[in-house]
């Protein structure tokens, strides 16, 4: 863009060669005007023709100047610079001719230029006029740079403030830079300090991060170690546990409303002693319907049992309650003669207290069974089964190994159901004894008063009772509970006092038997129903037996005749399984009748569910027509058939004592001429085992195939 200075230069030329011009054009004029051709003045042509041809010299070098980028007025004024050129040029042409046409012959060179004058006469005048306007257009040029020159001036004398204002910055920038060294070195010693400080304090907690790591690598393998061992453990507790081990537990009826509750009243009673402060074994024993197994499950369940125990175990008040689990363990087991094979041997007790012990106390598990434990931690696969001889030593290492640190209460129901000879029920009489011979240790069993039982705990009078002597009250609870209280019964004896004399007599007459009591109460409360009065509810009283037996054969003479070979074969098939069947199994027996060979001609399939319903429903009202209350159909509450066979429900005996009057040779040898001479027990069990392998082969496939799919 043209500066200002190259701007002025152009307008000062250009001012001069106007004014100059101005004054050659006038001159120039006179000259030709006047007669001799020259002025009154000494005109020194030669001179002029210099000047203007050096004015005309600087025109030209304005006019050439590179123009990009001009703005508008500054074009207009290297214009006008050009134009000025143009005429100084025709200046130049015309004074060149006037010099070279003078001559010594004056007079006729003055004629020749006036008459020339006369014809250039228009051409000067408009030269005069051009320059003229030259001049007047550079008044308007001059104008505009003199407003650019103020303009200049202004930012002259901005610049010159921003300079002086930059100048007293840098001289405070320069004050403070002196300021701010001073505290950058004071800064950076306190830095190199602070630094030294973090080194120092990075270093100890780098040492503290490896103490904390090493701190924590121990425990990550202090906790591997547990999880490892709590993984041994529950691989050994799986080993132990068996699906029937609650079963019986189960099936034992809770005691009714308040009975039982006496054996913790007395003070000095010998069962409350013997939890208290004594040791060794206690015997309940009692007749067959006496309620022994009820009372065990009530006493092994009982919170009494436990805080009364903790006297004996020493433990204090303000213990915490694991700390007493693991210093008190309470394990009960319930024999079973009507049950799987496992639940009437010695093995199943000693499995069955050791995986409630172990519950309780895994951190004994361990010692108690090293063998296994090791082959666990080596990845050495054991047997699931253990042996007999492999429970006993890990009994007796659990208590070696806890005596005086923690202590077990066992409680064992049914000795005369445990399935063995006299010398097996011997050696196991020894062998509790042996058990209870630890100080750690104490058990508790119930049995009927068989001879082997007697001879071992009869002698010691502290530590046993016969539940007859001492169920009187628990008798009359119960027939006030469930016949007295009866709405029916209330309104018979507010017109009859003989209604008075029922519970004195078949209390009398039940002579400690519980069981008889249960039936006699449910025979009457028939007869309730039936609207029977006093009279007709005596009659019933009077008719039934004393003994069980006499009222087992009084409910088998009592069956329909049409239906006496439909009971001896539902009857025979019961004795002869070693475990409560399923109702299938009843069902079966039906089939069979019609059908001897069913088992082997029905194809692998199972019923719908609809229809395992309605065969469950049927056998119900079978067994309830066919064998009275002998036997009984019970929900299974420890479990449900996983293949969806609605097995939920077994057919089980009323009670032991049942199982045993159907045993007898007599009763078989009826049981068998009633049921045909076609029948054979055994046989209907395998067909029917038959048919359930079937069905379980069958529902096993398609669940195994919708699993898949």
């Amino acid at each position: 863009m043209f500066d200002l200075l190259t701007a002025l230069s152009i307008a000062a030329a250009v001012v001069q060669f106007v004014d100059y011009g101005s004054d050659i054009v006038g001159t120039t004029y006179r000259i030709y005007k006047s007669a001799d051709g020259a002025l009154d003045e000494n005109v020194d042509t030669e001179r002029i023709i210099i000047r203007l041809r050096d004015i005309s010299q600087e025109l030209t070098i304005a006019s050439s100047l590179d123009n990009y980028g001009f703005i508008a007025g500054e074009k207009q004024l290297q214009a006008t610079a050009g134009d000025c050129q143009k005429v100084a040029k025709e200046l130049l042409d015309m004074l060149q001719e006037l010099a070279q046409t003078r001559s010594r012959f004056k007079t006729w060179d003055a004629m020749r230029k006036a008459l020339k004058a006369v014809r250039q006469k228009d051409y000067v005048e408009k030269l005069q006029i051009r320059l003229e306007c030259i001049k007047s257009q550079m008044a308007s040029h001059l104008l505009q740079i003199l407003g650019k020159v103020r303009q200049c001036q202004q930012d002259i004398n901005q610049q010159s403030r921003l300079a002086s204002a930059l100048r007293h910055h840098v001289e405070v920038s320069e004050n403070l830079k002196l300021g701010m060294k001073k505290d950058l070195e004071d800064a950076k010693r306190e830095l190199v300090g602070s630094i030294s400080e973090v080194q120092t304090a990075t270093s100890q907690i780098e040492t503290e991060i490896d103490d904390w790591g090493q701190l924590l690598l121990t425990k990550m393998d202090a906790m591997s170690d547990v999880a490892n061992r709590i993984a041994t453990s529950k691989d050994l507790l799986d080993s132990l546990h068996f699906t029937e081990m609650p079963m019986r537990h189960i099936q034992i009826p809770v005691a009714y409303a308040d009975t039982n509750s006496w054996i913790f009243e007395a003070e000095n009673g010998p069962f409350r002693n013997w939890l208290e402060a004594s040791s060794g074994i206690f015997w309940i024993g009692g007749r067959a319907g006496s309620g022994k197994s009820t009372l065990v499950k009530f006493l092994a369940d009982h919170k009494r049992t436990r805080r009364l125990l903790r006297k004996w175990a020493k433990i204090r008040d303000d213990t915490t309650k694991s700390e007493e689990v693991s210093r008190l363990a309470i394990a009960s087991y319930y024999f079973w003669n009507s049950g799987f094979s496992i639940q009437k041997s010695l093995g199943g007790l000693l499995q069955s207290l050791l995986y409630q012990i172990f519950h309780q106390c895994p951190s004994l598990l361990r010692s108690a069974c090293t063998q296994r434990w090791e082959a666990l931690e080596s990845g050495e696969s054991r047997p699931d089964s253990w042996t007999t001889e492999e429970l006993s030593k890990a009994m007796d290492a659990l208590l070696l190994d806890s005596s005086w640190t923690s202590h077990f209460c066992f409680f064992i129901d049914g000795l005369d159901e445990y399935e063995g000879t006299s010398g097996e029920q011997h050696a196991m009489v020894k062998g509790l004894d042996r058990l209870a011979a630890h100080p750690c240790a104490k058990v508790c069993v119930s049995s009927r008063p068989w001879n082997v039982f007697r001879t071992a705990y009869d002698k010691n009078e502290s530590h046993r009772l016969l539940l007859q002597d001492h169920n009187r009250a628990d008798l009359d609870t119960y027939i006030s509970g469930k016949l007295e209280a009866d709405d029916r019964f209330k309104a018979l004896a507010a017109s009859d006092e003989r209604a008075s004399a029922f519970a004195l007599e078949i209390r009398q007459k039940a002579n400690g038997v519980l069981l008889w009591v249960f039936l006699v109460a449910r025979s009457l409360l028939d007869g309730l129903t039936e609207e029977d009065d006093i009279h007709m509810l005596q009659v019933r009283l009077d008719a039934l037996p004393p003994s069980l037996e006499d009222y087992f054969a009084l409910m088998l003479k009592s069956i329909d005749a049409a239906y006496r070979k439909y009971t001896a074969r539902a009857l025979l098939l019961a004795c002869h399984a070693t475990q409560p069947l399923p109702t299938l199994a009843y069902y079966h027996l039906n089939v069979e009748l019609n059908n001897p060979h069913y088992a082997i001609k029905a194809p692998v399939q199972t019923d719908s569910s609809s229809e395992l319903d309605a065969h469950r429903r049927g056998v119900i009202s079978w067994i309830n027509k066919w064998c009275r209350d002998l036997l009984e159909v019970s929900p299974i509450r420890w479990g449900s058939d996983p293949l969806g066979l609605l097995q939920d429900y077994r057919v089980d005996f009323l009670h032991r004592t049942v199982r045993d009057f159907l045993a007898d040779e007599g009763m078989q040898t009826t049981f068998a001429r009633d049921a045909g001479a076609d029948y054979n027990p055994r046989l209907s069990l395998c067909r029917s085992y038959l048919m359930l392998a079937k069905a379980y082969v069958s529902t096993s496939s398609q669940t195994q195939g919708s699993e898949g799919f």
